[in-house]
């Protein structure tokens, strides 16, 4: 399938790549913290999926 991007989504994606055309990007787990903010009496265990 293919999807065509409009002029504003090309626009924004030029704005946040570097002069190269290369993103930036990381990535963080936030599975414990957010159990634990929303439940801080039980958080529940997070097991990675394999």
């Amino acid at each position: 399938m293919i999807s065509r991007l409009s002029i504003g989504k090309i626009r924004g994606l030029q704005q946040i790549a570097d002069g190269r055309g290369i993103f930036a990007i990381c990535a963080m787990d936030h599975r414990g913290s957010m159990r634990e903010m929303i439940d801080p009496d039980r958080p529940i265990p997070c097991r990675p999926k394999r």
